[in-house]
């Protein structure tokens, strides 16, 4: 940082946006120690990245961090980094899926009676467990039966 008489001649945050500038980085976190800030930018300018990361803290259990020791091979932080992103491509997909209310009306245009819709009662739902549990054993015995 450029001094005169111990004051900066330029901020540290118009040094920066000028090192973002320099860099091809855009501006996206305001940081509030310049070291932090420049390293940030070069880590992500050396990957590649444009956005800086963020630290996460998780708390697991001391019987997970033991086992987890053992595999020291292991890039946990990678392992917690596509899990998450799994999880949240998946929340995605359902919040694009199509709504319930639409699903019925799609339904009823394809010719299902409105009565079909409706909740069964626990007995009957518990004879349909039953039955799906007999043929599905019924399947598997069969296909037992023919391997032997």
């Amino acid at each position: 940082m450029l001094m005169s008489e111990g004051k900066p001649l330029i901020e540290w945050r118009d040094y920066v946006k000028a090192l973002q500038i320099a860099l091809g980085a855009p501006l996206k976190r305001v940081f509030m120690c310049p070291h932090k800030a420049i390293i940030a930018l070069i880590q992500g300018y050396a990957c590649g990245c444009t956005i800086v990361s963020v630290n996460f803290t998780v708390r697991i259990p001391r019987q997970l961090y033991e086992r987890m020791k053992e595999h020291r091979e292991v890039n946990w932080s990678e392992v917690i980094r596509n899990a998450i992103e799994e999880y949240l491509r998946r929340l995605e997909e359902t919040e694009a899926s199509i709504p319930s209310e639409r699903l019925v009306e799609e339904l009823l245009k394809m010719g299902l009676k409105p009565d079909m819709l409706e909740p069964l009662s626990p007995e009957d739902e518990e004879r349909l467990y039953r039955d799906l549990r007999e043929r599905t054993w019924e399947r598997v015995r069969s296909t037992i039966q023919a391997q032997s």
